[in-house]
């Protein structure tokens, strides 16, 4: 049980591996998601990465992750002549 302030900031924090889990995903496909900036993620100190379970839980309950807005242009037809 969480007693001082400082564990309570940190007792929401779960490493990478077991929010994959969580998730039922690939730790390589959180660990994109965390590259392209698709999840929410706590870079530690040490520089070690968590992810809060409340986005967890979020993604759970919605059943998705919010994509980024890329724009995407349409693909060009080809001008073919024939004779």
């Amino acid at each position: 049980m969480a007693t001082s302030a400082q564990e309570k900031k940190t007792d929401d924090l779960v490493r990478v591996d077991d929010a994959a889990v969580q998730l039922g995903i690939k730790v390589r496909t959180l660990r994109n998601w965390i590259l392209s900036r698709k999840i929410a993620y706590v870079k530690l100190l040490d520089g070690a990465v968590r992810i809060r379970q409340s986005t967890i839980d979020k993604i759970m309950a919605d059943g998705s992750v919010e994509p980024l807005q890329l724009t995407r242009k349409k693909p060009q037809r080809a001008n073919i002549l024939t004779v």
